[in-house]
């Protein structure tokens, strides 16, 4: 009987900084058969051991590694190996295309998965988001290391790397313009093109996405977090945070933890 590919958890880190997080992400560790782990670096400094090679950790680059593969950053997926892309995963030839440039538009596929995933709910939500994932490898095989034609543009891609240096500080779409030296209409243009929304919109779901994480991986408050993001009240926030979230903060961080698959923050909190 076909099996399915499963995933096991998705996390997001918005800065690795605190010492118990650090000791656990710098681990060096593998994974069991038949257990694969992608790890998507949207910048940060350091390096990133995988199997005998050590790489530069360098915003848009995606790792794979594969089930007894030793792993660690230095500063989980399938089931069962009847599955169709289990030879994929395990293909010299695939793995070879690793570490590959996919650009950081990719940042809200996986933050939207993680979302999806991270709420639980139905099983229903679950397997779309596994089956996400299943289209994101098939991707992958298809553009044999490369990335479609028209998936990069140098403005979007600047405008991506200011955005996500503006989470926590405040930028107005003027001000991005003037910076790219692009007019604001252009710009909206090619963002609807490349992204399907306005930058603006980006940049709310930057800070959206930047929550979940200080959510799950600090004891800030809400109101301590709506004021770090530059929100212009915790009500603002809770009311962006829901629409985006399907639920408001407080939830997400009580259903998480009530939920959570493998007890990763809590080894976090016990310091294992």
């Amino acid at each position: 009987m076909l099996s399915v590919m499963k995933i096991l958890d998705i996390v997001f880190l918005f800065q690795m900084k605190e010492g118990r997080m650090i000791q656990w992400h710098s681990r060096r560790h593998t994974h069991p058969e038949p257990q694969f782990e992608f790890h998507y670096f949207l910048g940060g400094e350091g390096l990133f051991l995988n199997g005998p090679k050590k790489h530069p950790i360098d915003k848009g680059s995606l790792f794979l590694s594969v089930p007894g593969q030793v792993h660690q950053i230095q500063a989980e997926d399938l089931e069962a190996p009847d599955h169709p892309l289990y030879q994929t995963l395990t293909s010299t030839a695939f793995q070879a295309t690793f570490p590959r440039k996919i650009g950081t538009s990719h940042r809200l596929f996986f933050e939207d998965a993680k979302n999806r995933f991270n709420q639980g709910g139905t099983p229903h939500r679950v397997r779309a988001v596994e089956l996400r994932l299943e289209a994101l490898v098939h991707d992958l095989v298809d553009d044999h290391g490369g990335s479609p034609p028209d998936a990069y543009n140098l403005h979007v891609e600047q405008a991506l790397g200011i955005l996500q240096s503006h989470v926590s500080r405040p930028l107005t779409l003027g001000d991005l313009c003037d910076q790219l030296k692009i007019t604001q209409e252009h710009l909206i243009r090619l963002f609807k093109r490349h992204m399907n929304l306005t930058p603006m919109r980006y940049l709310n779901n930057l800070k959206l996405e930047t929550a979940t994480s200080l959510l799950l991986n600090s004891d800030l408050s809400v109101k301590e977090i709506s004021w770090k993001l530059g929100f212009s009240s915790q009500y603002h926030f809770s009311r962006n945070f829901k629409a985006y979230a399907g639920c408001t903060p407080t939830q997400y961080r009580t259903n998480y933890f009530a939920t959570n698959p493998t007890g990763y923050h809590m080894k976090l909190l016990e310091g294992e």
